[in-house]
């Protein structure tokens, strides 16, 4: 049992639904089921933001966030919380550490590669929550990439130039140079 983590979503529950969570939620158009389903609860929170971690206000330079929970591949288990700045979606931090990729449970799941369909990468996690909470956002890129290179369909990111740094994250972690072209294939494109 995570005694930090249980008294986390503990304040994450006192903190919503709030008038705040509510604007956020119809300003952007989001469907909370979705989250409900992919991740869990969420609230907009004053947080304190160090890094790549934040905690629950305790300084008046706080920051209004978005706090959600982040489950595990599984789909179920909560594993860490993640924020991001209301005015700055790209800016996503976890409280823990322990979250690499949001959206886990759709990298392994089959219906995700249906009919040839791509997992989509999302860039920030209001994005993926606007998509419905279909697809992954890269929280921990290096850890991350390993999951991605053991995913069992093709991954797009949400345009070419987001799917070419996906791709690089992947290229690390093994030497290109071990691919190789037959002899005989060589000879037939001349």
């Amino acid at each position: 049992m995570n005694l930090p983590l249980l008294a986390a979503r503990a304040r994450l529950y006192q903190s919503g639904p709030t008038g705040a969570s509510i604007e956020y939620v119809r300003d952007n158009a989001l469907d909370t089921r979705h989250l409900f389903r992919a991740s869990g609860a969420y609230a907009v929170a004053f947080v304190d933001i160090d890094g790549d971690r934040f905690d629950f206000a305790g300084s008046k330079e706080s920051t209004p966030a978005v706090v959600i929970e982040v489950a595990g591949s599984d789909g179920h288990s909560v594993i860490d919380l993640l924020a991001w700045p209301i005015s700055k979606p790209s800016a996503f931090v976890t409280m823990f550490g322990r979250a690499e990729i949001l959206g886990g449970r759709n990298l392994f799941a089959a219906a995700t590669y249906a009919f040839d369909t791509p997992l989509i990468c999302y860039r920030t996690p209001l994005a993926w929550w606007k998509a419905g909470c279909t697809g992954a956002v890269v929280i921990k890129p290096a850890s991350a990439a390993r999951l991605l290179l053991d995913a069992p369909g093709t991954i797009s990111g949400e345009d070419h130039a987001h799917s070419v740094e996906i791709a690089e994250l992947v290229r690390g972690l093994f030497n290109p140079a071990r691919f190789v072209t037959p002899l005989s294939d060589l000879g037939r494109a001349a």
